[in-house]
């Protein structure tokens, strides 16, 4: 029973979630967050899961009408959070933690046997040093 009323809180939180997106911002958007012709889709959007909450709610509270998005000036700074952390939840798989820094890389001069090109080595032809498998042992090669 206690399972299955978190299960049904968590659905009815969603939907609380989902309302305010819907009716404020669906039109535009579509409802499911993916697009219109009217408004770009914000979900799986890398240019909004960069942003933070902070910088979001920002953005829903000035809009950009230079580009058809009105402000929000309006909603209360609950209601500007709420939407905020929907978009954050929209695009939690596009969200990136920072990459760990790249190691170090040394170069060095090639040494004997590297294939520093496609070809095997600098002349292009493909020939290779090797004298392990001939034309007289070839045919008695076996899988090992």
């Amino acid at each position: 029973m206690i399972a299955l009323a978190l299960l049904l809180f968590a659905f009815s939180q969603q939907l609380f979630a989902d309302e305010p997106f819907a009716t404020r911002c669906g039109a535009c958007h579509g409802e499911d967050a993916r697009g219109t012709a009217q408004g770009p889709g914000l979900a799986m959007n890398p240019r909004v899961a960069e942003q933070s909450a902070d910088e979001l709610q920002a953005y829903l509270e000035h809009g950009n009408p230079g580009a058809g998005m009105p402000s929000f000036a309006s909603l209360s700074a609950a209601e500007r959070a709420t939407l905020a952390k929907y978009l954050r939840r929209l695009n939690v798989d596009m969200i990136v933690t920072p990459m760990a820094p790249p190691r170090k890389t040394t170069w060095a001069a090639p040494q004997p046997g590297d294939w520093r090109t496609y070809d095997g080595n600098d002349s292009g032809n493909r020939y290779s040093p090797l004298k392990q498998i001939t034309t007289v042992n070839v045919s008695s090669l076996k899988l090992k």
